[in-house]
């Protein structure tokens, strides 16, 4: 049941596509011990003229990934302006450099160097590997915005065929741009998936958005979303874009919206619900990778819900069908961290709370502000009671529809040995007030600022809200992601099972 259960809230969830945040820079955490066998690269450089911003002096470099698996590394910048990365890439990939560089491709074994003068901040200079493709690609995005601004008011043809224009509009720039530089066929080929990538995310993004906020249906949906077989030539293992992992999301859920209807019988089928759609997703794409990706992007769904059984019930299909190498180990990975999580979630809430030095040694008092930690000062406050958390916006249509089902769910555990608190985020104080005033929920409600938004995300880096936290009586994360929606019975569930410990 407990599986079934999630299919139900993952297939309405894809319809309430959660609303993400644009800050996405912030995370950061320690370099991450690894024991990858391919070979490290390097990344390092020089920061000349650091007076012009005195206050940066920490670089982050960013692995993107699926969602919630990415790796982030820092380094300090030294008195001389140098900074150094030893990273594992497993393949040919862009990452990030925060604030350098928004994409730098590198592949296992390169070793880049790079001068930025804080007096021309859009000027980089590259040497070592890929040092031409990498200059190109920052000239390039300096002058590319690859947006697709709209208000979600406009029928979804008319949206398409705006981005039609606006796509090729950028092939013009494109063509302008190679006129003007020495370009290699690896930038063309980065650049072409570039372009096309943004325009299916704006496609793939506007129909959802769209309907939440009209309730119109796409009046034309076999024409709207023909751009997906063009998708299709465009996705390989030539280069591992940070873009491959949002779009086959988005694929993932676009699939999912056709397969609700034709498995709508199966549904509570648990036994074979779950090995049917996976054969549909994989089979549905004639790319072989695309499969691979988007299929892989259906387990990573599970797994971010910190579940590992859709993967140990599937495992030989797994070996038989996921034959990329990068695939297969990023799946083996994300596996193996849930797997430890929920074998001793206390672990991960103590690491994330900071409670180990606690532990440690008793003496030692940690920060409780709202700034630095407002969840463990709401624990704190809340000790021997199940506490459930819901980070919200005031501007999220998929969160204030799922607080209109917390109101049913509180009363359902009144005078139940659980506080329900509601944490809004990335919106302004007086907007909270009206819509707390509009709202009438109860609970425990707080209003973080932007410096306080940026710490929590920091915290549990996540970039999208809704987000949820479910916490038991011993103050201890036991559950945390989109999945404990109060939308289904699977949190009830969860709740009960809780209060009851």
């Amino acid at each position: 049941m407990r599986d079934s259960a999630l299919l139900k809230i993952l297939l309405i969830a894809f319809v309430f596509w959660g609303c993400s945040s644009k800050d996405k820079k912030e995370t950061s955490q320690k370099e991450v011990k690894n024991s990858y066998d391919e070979p490290s690269s390097i990344i390092a450089g020089k920061i000349i003229n650091r007076q012009v911003y005195p206050h940066i002096n920490v670089l982050k470099l960013t692995i993107p990934d699926f969602e919630g698996n990415q790796r982030v590394y820092t380094s300090k910048i030294n008195e001389l302006g140098e900074f150094k990365f030893k990273i594992h890439p497993i393949t040919n990939r862009e990452i990030k450099l925060y604030p350098i560089e928004d994409i730098i491709v590198i592949a296992p074994g390169d070793s880049i160097y790079i001068v930025k003068d804080f007096k021309s901040i859009t000027t980089t200079s590259f040497s070592g590997d890929r040092a031409s493709l990498n200059a190109n690609i920052s000239s390039f995005i300096n002058t590319y915005l690859g947006r697709y601004p709209t208000n979600y008011q406009q029928g979804n043809i008319a949206f398409k065929n705006y981005c039609d224009k606006e796509k090729s509009k950028n092939y013009r720039g494109l063509i302008e741009f190679q006129k003007r530089h020495a370009v290699s066929d690896e930038f063309n080929n980065w650049v072409i998936k570039k372009i096309e990538f943004d325009y299916c995310a704006a496609l793939f993004h506007y129909s959802f958005q769209h309907y939440i906020r009209t309730k119109q249906k796409n009046e034309d949906p076999v024409k709207y979303y023909a751009f997906i077989n063009e998708l299709e030539t465009h996705v390989d293992n030539s280069v591992v874009m940070s873009d491959y992992f949002e779009i086959s999301d988005k694929f993932v859920s676009y699939q999912l919206q056709t397969l609700r209807k034709k498995y709508q019988k199966e549904i509570e089928r648990k036994d074979t619900i779950n090995h049917l759609i996976i054969k549909d997703i994989f089979s549905t794409p004639t790319n072989n990778y695309l499969a691979q990706l988007t299929v892989c992007s259906y387990f990573h769904i599970y797994l971010k819900a910190n579940r590992t059984k859709l993967v140990e019930d599937n495992i030989d299909w797994i070996n038989e069908k996921i034959k990329n190498p990068f695939l297969k180990k990023n799946l083996e990975e994300r596996y193996n961290k849930v797997l430890g999580y929920n074998k001793n979630p206390k672990l991960f809430s103590d690491a994330i709370l900071g409670n180990t030095n606690l532990e440690l040694n008793p003496a030692v008092k940690l920060k409780t502000t709202t700034k630095e930690n407002l969840v463990q000062k709401i624990i704190a406050e809340n000790r021997g009671k199940v506490v459930y958390i819901d980070f919200w916006s005031v501007w999220c249509p998929p969160c204030l529809h799922s607080m209109r089902h917390s109101k049913h769910l509180m009363l359902h555990f009144a005078d139940k040995e659980i506080e329900f608190v509601f944490v809004c985020i990335n919106s302004t104080e007086d907007a909270w007030d009206k819509k707390i005033e509009e709202l009438k929920i109860g609970g425990s409600h707080f209003y973080c600022d932007v410096e306080e938004t940026r710490a929590i995300k920091n915290r549990f880096k996540f970039s999208g809200v809704p987000y949820y936290l479910l916490i038991n009586k011993k103050g201890v994360i036991v559950d945390y992601g989109l999945h404990l929606s109060p939308r289904g019975e699977y949190v009830k569930e969860e709740i009960e099972k809780l209060i009851k410990e």
